[in-house]
């Protein structure tokens, strides 16, 4: 018995200028786990959620698009976003070639049209980019009257901040 509590008494010597760096191991896992894996639970049920109400564009409308934006054809470009826009929300990159066409076709449409775009896909739509892209071609046209009511749909309807 006294071997083994020598033994004993020996290890606990060896690592007692460690025990503080093991505490705080040990805390600094525990508070990992408790205070992160909340929000890792949150991010896997939302892309759970997501990922099963997942809508696209519709490819053929969107090179549609993209051929007659780059064409400069603004109204075939309104057409052919009205035809899918209600399916499935505009993709990134066709935000601008839309609101462009917005502004040289139908600026007075603009603003109802494309918030209430935003609004009936919020989950991938309202967002800073949609936000700042749109203004940002508002802007550069030089239409201050729409940018002023798209500014403010943004800020009241939408809730951008």
């Amino acid at each position: 018995m006294s071997v083994l509590s020598q033994q004993l008494l020996s290890t606990v010597q060896d690592f007692a200028p460690n025990w503080v760096e093991l505490c705080f191991l040990l805390s600094f896992a525990m508070g990992f786990i408790f205070l992160r894996g909340d929000i890792l639970q949150q991010k896997s049920k939302k892309s759970a959620k997501k990922g099963t109400n997942v809508r696209h564009f519709d490819a053929k409308l969107k090179k549609t698009l993209e051929s007659e934006a780059a064409a400069g054809n603004a109204a075939k470009v309104l057409q052919a976003w009205r035809a899918g826009q209600a399916k499935a929300p505009t993709p990134k990159d066709l935000v601008k070639p839309v609101v462009q066409a917005f502004i040289d076709a139908e600026p007075e449409a603009l603003v109802c049209e494309l918030v209430e775009h935003i609004h009936s896909h919020s989950d991938s739509l309202l967002n800073s980019f949609t936000g700042t892209t749109a203004l940002d071609v508002v802007a550069r046209s030089g239409n201050i009257d729409v940018m002023e009511g798209l500014w403010q749909a943004f800020e009241h309807d939408l809730h951008f901040h």
